[in-house]
């Protein structure tokens, strides 16, 4: 039976699916990074603050407070910033990245993209710091360091060992004093004197601590006046007489360190300190930038603080998710989106919930709501007016969003039948379904123990807790869905279980002698390619799709589970082996799959429409962790673990009854690639005619727009002239005609 049903289905697939791709476009990508998150600034001739992010980076200006932004879909190439340097001679500003790029960035925000570090393939090429000397760039990093002739373009020198140190140490910091270059590292610190080959590793000399018998990392170096210091974990030392002797003790780990005038500046964990013992800033820090006019600016987990001892006068964010992670997202009925981030990979994230309104972003998270208790969500689902968000470890969130102020409650095992593993509170809820009594459902896991693996709440808030009726004690269990017989399936939590369960309990919650359970496996169903499914969708037919970490299968008849008949488990194998991640189906009947090699597109019919990857769409990563769409403008959402991206579809849901408008108008040829037909009904044949009724082109489709790329059924071009746009519909029987205008050459 299998082979039978696998031979046409690639036929057809073979046959149609240039006329599938015919009719799907995408367009007007956008995307969306965290900015809050500053790693490194610098400020640039004009006063304008360069602040970079993991997200990207964004350009302050305080005359009008406001901010430019740069990120992977608008210039750049790389988006996790750990170095900015402006170079007062050139005018460039130049941007390190974590995974090597460099960007070399004018005044007119030109940028040159610097690939070389990256292509070398090192081990740890994350650039760390950036200055210059004589007209020449120098890079430190994991690689060790490069000199950049930042006139020319290119890498003329490559220093990749340093004295007796291991080759490609790892370059923390690097300074210029006393007609010498420095070098920090975990082995301590070195130095060449600049009239000497650096490539030479016997032209640098290690430096001495004094009291110190072994290595010392050292993170950072700092001047004040005519001295240099070398800064360790916990100590400041002041280089003197050809050795760094101690000058100053923290009682807390310093992670980094600024100079400005006469002080230096400690940044640890919650505050920062001057070696005068003096308390500068208490809060978070990932660095301190004085700007030209002597002005102190903490660079924090939440954007920028502009301080005056102790005092923070202003913060600039700007408007971005807090987190880049969305490995789930949905939309409520206002179109507003909201997402979680941690995933199977990611368990402990925490990113808490974040909300996308009218452009604004918003976290929730439990320092801000206490009610949330803890932050590693893990599922997010929506029905209704109200959001459900299982949390990793912690319980239930739900959140009212009808009301103007959003109502949050949560749900754990003090105020609720969820059990976890023990006494201590351990709560894993992986998935979230709706009954078409609406009633709630949940999976509850636990490790081979007593107790619920199920629990239901009904619209009236009464709860009921079920045990695995088919593997006593068996609660190691995850992902949820309820099919169209009100039939729960529950998968396997990944690497843990032994299938995927089904239960119903057949409208009778208090009775359990009519209750239906059994389970399917990879020992009963060849075509399941694994036990733990990682997402469960119900198209409109009823169907069943089920993700896996090694492909796609699908339930053609669900309903078998209730007569204990046989089930019947396909599988696409185009798509054997694929790491899959979500998967949405709009309203036209596509799925949309999100693999680890990007989305997947197949028809109602399972053909392979479109793949879109980082190799054919402006996507950068190919990593595609969730879907979701908003199918009134055809909107469709790709988060991943660089930022929420967006694109505009044709899935857009089709009228019920025909309001047709064609653009552009007149339809120029030359000027315009395609015409837009917007404005049909469902299941729509169009036919364009000419004047005279002759048959040019035909075109069906099943959502609201079409296109028409100007040519007929034979590939031509049309001519200049006058046509009619007829459509018809199967569905509701109704059609229309539309007059339009070409000009061809």
């Amino acid at each position: 039976m299998l082979k039978y049903f696998v031979f046409p289905l690639l036929f057809i697939c073979c046959v149609n699916i240039s006329f599938s791709q015919e009719q799907f476009r995408l367009s007007n990508w956008n995307l969306y990074s965290s900015l809050h998150n500053v790693t490194a600034a610098v400020e640039d001739d004009a006063g304008r603050i360069w602040a970079g992010t993991e997200g990207g980076i964004f350009v302050y200006d305080a005359q009008n407070d406001t901010a430019k932004i740069f990120n992977l879909l608008n210039g750049l190439t790389s988006n996790e910033v750990t170095a900015l340097y402006f170079d007062e001679i050139s005018k460039y500003t130049i941007v390190g990245f974590s995974d090597g790029i460099l960007e070399i960035i004018d005044k007119d925000y030109n940028i040159e993209h610097i690939t070389s570090i990256r292509d070398a393939q090192f081990s740890k090429p994350r650039i760390n710091k950036i200055i210059s000397q004589a007209g020449n760039i120098y890079i430190a990093g994991g690689f060790g360091m490069a000199v950049f002739d930042i006139n020319k373009m290119i890498f003329t020198t490559t220093i990749s060992k340093i004295s007796n140190w291991t080759k490609n140490e790892s370059i923390y910091d690097i300074r210029f004093f006393d007609n010498k270059i420095w070098a920090a590292s975990e082995v301590g610190a070195a130095w060449c004197p600049l009239d000497m080959l650096l490539e030479v590793p016997r032209n640098w000399t290690t430096a001495e601590f004094s009291g110190k018998a072994g290595i010392e990392p050292v993170i950072s170096f700092a001047s004040r006046k005519d001295s240099l210091f070398a800064v360790t974990d916990k100590n400041v030392y002041k280089f003197h007489l050809d050795t760094f002797e101690l000058n100053f003790s923290s009682d807390a780990k310093i992670f980094h360190v600024q100079s400005f005038g006469d002080e230096i500046y400690l940044l640890r964990l919650v505050d920062i300190i001057t070696t005068s013992n003096d308390t500068f800033y208490n809060g978070l820090s990932n660095g301190l930038l004085f700007d030209k006019n002597g002005k102190s600016i903490v660079l924090t987990p939440s954007g920028l603080n502009f301080v005056k001892y102790n005092t923070v006068l202003k913060n600039f964010t700007p408007n971005s998710p807090k987190t880049n992670l969305f490995s789930r997202i949905v939309l409520d009925n206002s179109g507003d989106l909201w997402s979680v981030s941690a995933h199977l990979e990611l368990r402990t994230f925490e990113g808490g919930i974040t909300h996308f309104s009218q452009n604004v972003w918003e976290n929730y998270n439990a320092q801000s709501n206490p009610l949330l208790k803890k932050d590693a969500f893990f599922e997010i689902a929506l029905f209704d007016n109200t959001i459900y968000a299982t949390n990793y470890g912690g319980g239930l969130a739900k959140i009212d969003i009808v009301q103007d102020s959003l109502a949050f409650s949560f749900f754990d095992q003090n105020n609720s039948l969820f059990e976890g593993q023990n006494s201590d509170g351990f709560l894993v809820i992986g998935g979230v379904d709706r009954d078409s009594k609406a009633s709630m459902w949940f999976s509850n896991w636990g490790n081979i123990s007593s107790g619920p693996f199920l629990i239901s709440m009904d619209n009236q808030g009464k709860q009921t807790a079920y045990s695995n009726c088919y593997y006593p004690n068996e609660r190691r269990v995850l992902r949820l869905l309820v099919d169209d017989f009100g039939t729960k399936w529950i998968g396997s939590f990944p690497g843990e279980g032994l299938g995927i369960y089904y239960f119903n309990e057949n409208g009778t919650p208090e009775d359990k002698s009519d209750d239906v359970c059994g389970m399917i496996s990879t020992s009963t169903h060849s075509n399941l390619p694994d036990n733990s499914p990682t997402v469960m969708r119900k198209d409109a037919s009823g169907n069943i799709w089920l993700g896996f970490r090694q492909g796609v299968s699908f339930i053609r008849n669900p309903q078998s589970a209730l007569t204990k008949s046989a089930i019947s488990v396909f599988q696409l194998n185009f798509m054997n082996g694929l790491k899959v991640n979500d998967i949405m189906i709009d309203p036209l009947g596509y799925v949309w799959v999100a693999t680890a090699t990007g989305v997947w597109v197949i028809s109602k019919n399972f053909e392979l429409v479109k793949q879109i990857n980082s190799q054919n769409s402006p996507l950068k990563e190919d990593n595609i962790l969730s879907l979701a769409g908003n199918f009134e403008t055809g909107i469709i959402y790709f988060g991943t673990e660089q930022g929420l991206y967006t694109v505009q579809s044709m899935a857009i849901l089709p009228l019920e009854s025909y309001n047709v408008h064609c653009y552009p108008q007149p339809y120029d040829l030359r000027k315009a690639g395609e015409m837009i037909i917007d404005g049909l009904t469902a299941d729509t044949e169009i036919s364009i005619v000419t004047i005279n009724g002759e048959l040019v082109r035909s075109i069906k489709v099943e959502g609201k727009q079409a296109v028409w790329d100007g040519r007929d059924d034979n590939k031509k071009l049309v001519s200049s002239g006058i046509y009619l746009v007829v459509t018809n519909s199967t569905s509701s029987n109704s059609g229309s005609v539309q007059k339009i205008a070409v000009i061809s050459n």
